[in-house]
């Protein structure tokens, strides 16, 4: 994710990315400095940094978009990340309308996460990373074995509130 520019790192809370996107709406943006876009709403989003992984974040609808590799990252401490990454499958049927990758302007496809298959996830066909809806990353970190607490976990949930805790799978 580095050299995409616009990255404002936040600690956490809510409040504070609320008030850094607003800040910056009115900010004239070289090519390099250019912000990435929601996928799910278009508009601008905000790099929280947690854990020295860079996330982004749309503020307007809650969604986070992974960089390749960076869930792995996320799971590091699971126990069982090896088979929850295995269990990611492309899903035929979907109900959820296609959103494009705010790389490369494809398609995103859909997938299937989880032992259960219960998260529906959006992928770049070329790798470029993951889209979460509100409250669905950490619907999946939620599924890794910690064998010593979630700290993760618990930073994105100060960070993202209620969308981390009630979540209901699609």
């Amino acid at each position: 994710m580095a050299g995409r520019g616009f990255e404002k790192r936040v600690s956490g809370g809510q409040r504070l990315a609320a008030e850094l996107l607003n800040a910056n709406r009115s900010t004239e943006f070289t090519d390099e400095e250019c912000p990435v876009f929601c996928p799910g709403c278009n508009e601008p989003m905000i790099v929280l940094e947690v854990e020295e992984i860079e996330i982004d974040h749309c503020v307007a609808c809650g969604g986070v978009w992974l960089d390749a590799g960076e869930l792995e990252l996320l799971l590091e401490n699971a126990s069982n990340k090896d088979e929850l990454m295995a269990s990611l499958s492309e899903c035929i049927e979907g109900k959820e309308k296609h959103i494009r990758c705010p790389i490369c302007s494809r398609k995103l496809q859909k997938l299937r996460y989880g032992t259960n298959k219960e998260i529906l996830l959006d992928k770049c066909s070329r790798n470029h990373g993951i889209w979460f809806d509100r409250g669905e990353l950490c619907q999946a970190l939620r599924l890794g074995t910690y064998l010593s607490g979630r700290p993760v976990y618990d930073i994105l949930s100060e960070i993202f509130g209620a969308s981390c805790e009630n979540r209901v799978p699609d």
